[in-house]
C-alpha cells in the first residue's frame, strides 16, 4: 500500500515506505529533500537521491511508470499534480522548480540509458555463452555416444532473430545536456517558462520509449536465465545428467564438469544483474541445484535420481513459464 502524500508539506518516511506504486493514477508527485528512494519498474531499477522529482515525469501520462520505495528515512515534499495542465502551471508559477526539475530529468534520462546499456550487454553476453554451451553439450552428446535431449525454448530463440532497437530520437541532445555544468543548465531553463515546459514535454515523450527498450532487453535476459536453470529441460540439468552418464560409463567427463561449473557462475552472475539492474527475483530453488550439483561432484549413486527430481519439480510452474514467454515473440523477428 502506498503512502498518501501531504501536498504543499513536506513528509518524514521511513525506511521502507512505499511511495507510489506502478500504474497508480497520478495524485501528486514528490520531490526528495532528503534520503534516497529505490525505483523499480518495466526490467530496471535505479536509485533517485535529493533534489530529484518523483512522478513528475509522469505527468503526461497520468499515472506511475515506477514504484517508488524509500531507501533511508526520507523527507519527500508533495506537490499536487495530477497531469500535464498541473505540471505546466507549476513551472509557469514556480520559477525555482524550472531549473531543477528539466535538469534533473536530464540526469534521470542519463541513468536509464546506462542501466539499458548495461543489462544489453549482459544480454548479450548470456546469450552467446547459453548457445555456445549448448552447441558443445550436443557435440559432446555426439562423440560420447549418447542421444542428446533438446532445449526446445532455445532451439525456438535460434530460428528467430531478436530485433534491433534504437534509441529515441532526442535522446542524445537531454544525455549531452548532462555533460553542461548543473548551474549553468538550472539558470537556463529557470529563466523561461515557455522553454523549460518545451522542454519538459520532450523528456517525457522519450522516457515510455526507453522503457520499453528495458522491459523487452530484462524480458530476454530472463528467459535465457530460465533456459540455463529454471525450464523443464534446462542447460544445468541436462550437462549434469551426460556428466553423470559419461563418469558411470567409465570416460573422461572433465569438459562436462568444466561447462558445468561455467553454467554455474553464469546463473549465480545472471541472478544478481536481474536483482540490482531490473529488480527482478527469479525465485531460483538454489537448494535443489546446490545438492544436485554436490551430488554429481561426490559421485552419489543416487545423482541421477537427483536430476530427475529436480526436472520434476521445474514442471509445477511450466505453465507460468510460457506465460512469461509469450509477450516476447512479439517482439522477435
Amino acid at each position: 500500500m502506498s503512502e498518501n502524500l501531504v501536498v504543499n508539506g513536506n513528509n518524514s518516511l521511513a525506511k521502507g515506505t512505499v511511495i507510489y506504486e506502478k500504474g497508480q493514477p497520478l495524485q501528486s508527485v514528490g520531490l526528495i529533500l532528503k534520503g534516497r528512494v529505490v525505483l523499480e519498474g518495466d526490467g530496471i531499477r535505479t536509485t533517485l537521491g535529493s533534489g530529484n522529482f518523483l512522478g513528475m515525469y509522469d505527468a503526461m501520462r497520468g499515472k506511475h511508470s515506477f514504484t517508488s520505495v524509500a531507501l533511508d528515512d526520507c523527507v519527500i515534499y508533495g506537490l499536487p499534480i495530477r497531469g500535464q495542465k498541473q505540471a505546466c502551471l507549476l513551472l509557469d508559477e514556480k520559477p525555482q522548480y524550472r531549473g531543477l526539475l528539466v535538469t534533473s530529468v536530464n540526469f534521470f534520462l542519463q541513468d536509464i540509458v546506462r542501466v539499458y546499456t548495461k543489462m544489453k550487454q549482459e544480454s548479450e553476453k548470456v546469450a552467446k555463452f547459453v548457445e555456445e554451451s549448448y552447441r558443445q553439450y550436443l557435440q559432446l552428446s555426439e562423440q560420447s555416444g549418447l542421444v542428446p535431449e533438446t532445449i526446445a525454448a532455445l532451439e525456438d530463440l535460434l530460428t528467430k532473430k531478436e530485433q534491433k532497437q534504437s534509441l529515441p530520437e532526442g535522446l542524445n541532445y537531454f544525455l549531452q545536456c548532462c555533460h553542461i555544468p548543473v548551474e549553468a543548465q538550472k539558470n537556463y531553463y529557470g529563466a523561461n517558462a515557455y522553454v523549460a515546459k518545451d522542454y519538459f514535454e520532450r523528456q517525457c515523450s522519450v522516457l515510455p520509449q526507453m522503457l520499453e527498450m528495458c522491459r523487452n532487453t530484462t524480458e530476454l535476459l530472463k528467459r535465457y536465465f530460465r533456459i540455463m536453470v529454471m525450464d523443464e529441460k534446462n542447460l544445468f540439468s541436462l550437462v549434469g545428467r551426460m556428466a553423470l552418464g559419461v563418469k558411470r560409463a567409465g570416460q573422461n567427463d572433465s569438459k562436462l564438469s568444466q561447462m558445468l561449473d561455467q553454467i554455474l557462475d553464469y546463473i549465480n552472475d545472471t541472478e544478481t544483474i536481474l536483482i540490482e539492474n531490473a529488480g527482478e527475483d527469479m525465485h531460483l530453488n538454489r537448494q535443489r541445484m546446490e545438492e544436485t550439483y554436490f551430488a554429481l561432484l561426490s559421485d552419489d549413486t543416487g545423482s541421477l535420481e537427483a536430476f530427475e527430481q529436480s526436472d520434476l519439480q521445474i514442471l509445477e510452474h511450466s505453465l507460468e513459464q510460457i506465460l512469461d514467454y509469450a509477450p516476447i515473440h512479439g517482439r522477435l523477428a
